[in-house]
């Protein structure tokens, strides 16, 4: 059976767009916080792992968890949930090139096969009223950098460079090799 553990709407749409539906949803619980002098590429593959960690499933079951973070420098600009955050999130990407890494894991036979992503992306400058307006139209509640890419804030990157669904929450092309890879075929996380 497929798994998805998370409990992202987003990494779910993107896993049925692929064909890969998972029978179950179930969403991990688990601390968060960023360890002292862990660089945001290892901070972003702990969390994948520490996500497939936390939940349990039979050995059959392909279990797939993920983590997606914004990265501008060294700093992780981790979900937001209020707007000053947002706006703040938003202002320091302006005219900027930040990066998205998703790492995912996939566990089967308790065994973890985990991949990591990279996005560049360039963000255009933005007025003080265009970040109001997108801030207003609540998209960027509980995501990373303060902006859903899959909404209104297409139109703020020129440049994109990797995967794009990468910056939605999963690299699906990886994820659909790693899954072939070890076995796991759409007719079977059908039923």
């Amino acid at each position: 059976m497929l798994i998805l553990g998370s409990g992202s709407k987003a990494r779910k749409d993107l896993l049925n767009s692929a064909g890969w539906i998972p029978r179950k949803v179930l969403v991990p619980n688990i601390d968060e916080t960023k360890k002292k002098n862990e660089t945001p590429v290892e901070y972003v593959k702990r969390m994948a792992l520490d996500k497939s960690r936390s939940l349990i499933v039979g050995s059959e079951d392909f279990l797939i968890t993920a983590d997606t973070i914004v990265v501008v420098g060294r700093n992780i600009l981790h979900k937001v949930e209020i707007k000053s955050q947002a706006k703040e999130y938003l202002k320091s990407l302006v005219g900027r090139t930040h990066k998205v890494y998703t790492a995912y894991n996939v566990k089967f036979y308790n065994k973890n096969y985990s991949g990591l992503e990279k996005t560049i992306l360039k963000m255009k400058y933005l007025t003080d009223i265009e970040i109001d307006e997108y801030i207003r139209q609540n998209q960027w509640q509980g995501k990373a950098g303060g902006y859903s890419i899959q909404g209104e804030a297409v139109k703020f990157f020129p440049v994109i460079k990797g995967c794009f669904t990468n910056v939605i929450g999963l690299p699906l092309p990886k994820l659909d090799n790693t899954l072939k890879s070890i076995g796991c075929l759409k007719k079977i996380s059908n039923g």
